[in-house]
């Protein structure tokens, strides 16, 4: 069963239901800083020194999917693992987590993928699991043999939750006003830039209600005009030591004889938020921003 690991799990969005039996466990090594993305680049690119340059030099569009890329792992001093900085060469001594790159099948929006994101549990057991998980709380076991490659073996709770899930909801009946011809992602703080951004449209009855600022920010993406059905969601919304990261997942149904500006916002708290960070099914990053309070 190889040497064995504890992995804390982060949390997931709660709209990414728990499927069957299964839950659905996500880590901390599995989406890539933008310094993680440029140092494996590099690495590639010296590993490769016949390959032609590439007109976009994004990890993203340049690393084969499925490429093997090594995780050093040691157990800190509460017995739960750390993790080292990701390479593409495996390393030479001391454990480490061999993943392949590209999203698991169970969590969209991450860059890498070892075979441990869902794990079979006793019907009926699931929610509690995904509430220890959302809280920080749970820990996974994992057995990792000489190579890399890793197994779950048991979920087991732990009373330190140092993660938590990100309360956010929908923005509800406001339509986008600005005129642009590429795709728009930003962060609004103020209420200023919100009634620049944004018309109220009321609906059977109801009127649009504006996000309470300061205490609360909007998180926006939408795309050109378009006759092509569309919708936009966010999910895997979490957050890290005050740093909110999400991925934007764009669904193209039939075309439609009418044209329309596909759009997505949530609205999230800004209390203890630090940063911001989106990006697409690919990886791509679409926003980083700091917070200064």
């Amino acid at each position: 069963s190889g040497e064995r690991f504890l992995l804390r799990c982060e949390p997931v969005d709660p709209r990414d239901l728990m499927k069957g039996d299964y839950v659905i466990l996500r880590y901390g090594f599995q989406n890539l800083t933008d310094s993680q993305r440029r140092d494996l680049l590099k690495e590639w690119k010296e590993m490769n020194p016949s390959l032609e340059a590439e007109p976009n030099e994004s990890l993203s569009y340049v690393l084969p999917k499925d490429t093997r890329i090594f995780i050093p792992l040691r157990k800190g001093g509460d017995g739960i693992a750390d993790y080292g900085e990701p390479t593409l060469k495996r390393p030479t001594s001391g454990p480490f987590l061999q993943t392949r790159f590209g999203q698991s099948n169970w969590a969209w929006g991450t860059d890498v993928r070892a075979g441990i994101e869902s794990y079979y549990v006793a019907e009926g057991t699931g929610l509690e699991w995904e509430k220890l998980r959302n809280k920080g709380k749970l820990l996974a076991e994992v057995g990792i043999l000489p190579n890399g490659q890793a197994g779950l073996i048991s979920l087991q709770a732990t009373e330190t939750g140092t993660l938590r899930a990100f309360t956010h909801r929908s923005l509800e009946r406001f339509f986008v006003t600005l005129k642009a011809d590429k795709p728009v992602t930003k962060l609004i703080s103020t209420e200023a830039d919100f009634a620049a951004t944004f018309h109220p449209a009321p609906l059977n009855g109801q009127n649009a209600v504006t996000p309470k600022f300061p205490q609360e920010y909007v998180l926006l993406h939408t795309l050109p005009e378009t006759d092509v059905d569309t919708t936009i969601l966010f999910t895997g919304v979490r957050l890290t030591n005050g740093h909110l990261h999400a991925e934007v997942r764009v669904i193209r149904g039939a075309k439609q004889t009418f044209t329309t500006r596909p759009q997505a916002a949530i609205i999230v708290s800004a209390q203890d938020l630090r940063g911001v960070s989106l990006r697409d099914e690919k990886g791509e990053r679409l926003l980083e921003v700091r917070i200064r309070k």
